[in-house]
């Protein structure tokens, strides 16, 4: 019976190290930073917005995965304009990844993951909710609009 149950334990670890392996050679793995640096990046960085997708869309393989790990920091532009507000970027703010995800690119989508196995869009993969507000600034009392993001795994 032991080693009949050791058996058992032994086939699934196998069968568990295969599929972990086949899903490690499966994607081409590019982190932030060597994104940045690749000739993809190069090729789209001065290119409209349309471009860009384009150009993504059509020379990203769909085995290739944006990789964001958890602890970097990385500066984000905001841009907010419309009719009623714009935003100054007097500072660079920095967004911290709290927790690894993937991203790529397959038939015009963006896929997101947190495991490398179930990809989906972003309105399934993200919830989360955005708020405005008002308050005042502590140091010069002068009145404050608050803007406020949430993004969850849903």
């Amino acid at each position: 019976m032991k080693k009949l149950c050791f058996c058992i334990i032994l086939a699934i670890a196998s069968i568990s190290f295969a599929n972990t392996h086949i899903t490690e050679e499966k994607y081409k793995i590019l982190t932030v930073e060597d994104f940045v640096r690749s000739n993809i990046f190069e090729q789209i960085k001065n290119l409209s917005k349309k471009e860009k997708e384009k150009q993504l869309f059509s020379s990203i393989d769909p085995q290739t995965v944006l990789a964001f790990e958890k602890g970097k920091k990385y500066p984000i532009k905001l841009i907010l304009k419309g009719d009623f507000f714009s935003l100054n970027n007097e500072e660079t703010p920095v967004v911290s990844i709290n927790k690894d995800f993937y991203i790529r690119v397959e038939d015009e989508k963006f896929l997101f993951s947190t495991d490398l196995k179930k990809w989906e869009e972003a309105p399934i993969f993200f919830t989360g909710e955005v708020g405005l507000g008002l308050g005042m600034l502590k140091e010069t009392a002068m009145p404050m609009l608050k803007l406020k993001a949430k993004f969850k795994k849903r």
